[in-house]
Formats: structure tokens, C-alpha cells, sequence
């Protein structure tokens, strides 16, 4: 049996940054109710606004409406952890390991920066999704985003490694000074996809706005890698479209070695 985490009344924001759920595993509740965490701009006992049950056996689940509850599984190393409700920003940032769940939407910058791991979103997706936080240089750098809704805009940006799928529509700036990786998007892609990208590949499956001028057609073909995706995609329960594609080169005015993949 998970520990779970029932979301109290609370108007004020919630900040589960500093929440180590790794380190808390095999704890006994009262030590769990006892951690800091940010309420507004007061730290005060986790069990102030969760209502703890279960075991902690690595295993965590939260209840409720979560909109308000920022950096759920931050750094998470090996943990399994699932929201049963919408969740606010940074939810699975600079992840490690183990599992992250969410079984509704997520906030911005969900995923940004993280190294390991895996991320579900069966609900939508905000902003910034697996990218790099404001300032920094380097996005996402290891693990997989499965998004099975929307995502919104600069998903990917400044991507290092690993894998995103979204499974539906994506907003504009996809890719965005993509350094590496791959960045799949199943519906329709908004403009602007690749800008500055160095490396790595944009597969936008389902159609986008047209490319930036600085990107220029270099063959069409069905790449091996992308047969082997759509297996692994299928095991999800995810349909990539099959076939052809037309693979574009770009954005040649940072040297042109990145990939975007379109519809043939």
C-alpha cells in the first residue's frame, strides 16, 4: 500500500521543492507529517496541509486538487509517485529516477531540467515542458516525458537528451535551442518549431506550421530509429502514425545538424 497524501483545505501555494520523498521512504507518518515545506512564505510541517496514511515503501500517492502544490517529486532518484489530481509548476523537476504519475494536468515547466526517469502526464501539459529553467543553459538531459493531452509552448527547449512524446497538439517554439535528443509531437505542431536548434530531432508526426526558412530539405526516407520508437510507443499504448517522412536540416544558421521530421 502507497503512502498517501490527501491535500487538506488550503488557499495558500504550496512548495514541495525541498521535499526529499527518497529520503523519507520507510519513515514512520509522524516523522513524514513532521517535514518543512514552503506554505506561502512561511515553512511550516507537511502534515499542516497533507493528511498522511499508508506505508512509506517508496510508494507515494497525492490526492486532490494540486493546482496550487509546486515542485511535487523534485530530484526524485528512485520513487514511484502518483497525483490523482491537477498539480502546479516544476512537478518532476531535475528528476533522477524512478516514476512520476500524474494522472491529470501538469503546470509549467514540468520535467524541466531533469537527468533520469520517467514521466507520465495523462492529462495536458503547461509551458516549458522538459526544458531548461529561465537563465539556465542546459534542458532536459536524460529520462522520458510520455504527455498523452496537449503541450504548450517551448517544449524541449535547450534539450540535451532524452525523449518526449507528445501525443497531442504541441504550441510554438517545439524544440526551441535544442541541443540534443528527441522531441516527438503525434498532433499539430505551432510555428516556429526548431528555431536555433544545434542537434538532435524534431519527429512532429502530425504536421506543423511551416518551418523557419533557415531549414532545408534533405531527403525522405523511414529512418530505422523511428520504427523502432513507434514499437516502443505501442507497449504505451500510443499510436505513432507509420511510413515515410520528409526530414528537413537545421537551423542552418547555428550549423544545420539537427533534424525535424514531417508528414511526407
Amino acid at each position: 500500500m502507497p503512502l498517501t497524501l490527501k491535500l487538506r483545505d488550503c488557499t495558500a501555494p504550496v512548495d514541495l521543492f525541498d521535499l526529499d520523498l527518497d529520503a523519507l521512504g520507510g519513515r514512520p507518518l509522524k516523522s513524514i507529517a513532521a517535514a518543512p515545506v514552503l506554505i506561502g512564505r512561511r515553512r511550516e510541517a507537511l502534515g499542516e496541509v497533507f493528511a498522511a496514511s499508508g506505508k512509506a515503501d517508496g510508494r507515494w500517492r497525492f490526492e486532490g486538487d494540486l493546482r496550487r502544490v509546486d515542485g511535487m517529486a523534485t530530484g526524485l532518484r528512485g520513487a514511484t509517485v502518483t497525483a490523482d489530481g491537477p498539480v502546479g509548476h516544476r512537478a518532476g523537476a531535475q528528476m533522477r529516477g524512478g516514476r512520476l504519475t500524474l494522472e491529470a494536468d501538469a503546470g509549467p515547466w514540468c520535467g524541466a531540467a531533469m537527468r533520469g526517469g520517467a514521466i507520465e502526464v495523462r492529462g495536458d501539459a503547461g509551458d516549458g515542458l522538459g526544458a531548461a529553467y529561465l537563465g539556465d543553459t542546459r534542458g532536459m538531459r536524460g529520462g522520458t516525458i510520455v504527455v498523452r493531452g496537449d503541450a504548450g509552448s517551448e517544449t524541449g527547449s535547450l534539450m540535451r537528451r532524452g525523449w518526449i512524446v507528445v501525443a497531442g497538439d504541441c504550441g510554438p517554439l517545439a524544440g526551441y535551442r535544442m541541443l540534443a535528443g528527441t522531441l516527438m509531437v503525434l498532433g499539430r505542431c505551432g510555428p516556429h518549431a526548431g528555431a536555433e536548434m544545434r542537434r538532435g530531432t524534431l519527429a512532429l508526426l502530425g504536421g506543423a506550421a511551416p518551418l523557419l526558412p533557415s531549414f532545408r530539405h534533405a531527403c525522405r526516407a523511414e529512418p530505422t530509429i523511428l520504427r523502432l520508437m513507434r514499437h516502443d510507443l505501442a507497449t504505451l499504448g500510443v499510436n505513432a502514425p507509420a511510413g515515410q517522412v520528409d526530414l528537413w536540416s537545421g537551423d542552418l544558421l547555428k550549423g544545420g545538424r539537427g533534424e525535424v521530421w514531417l508528414p511526407a
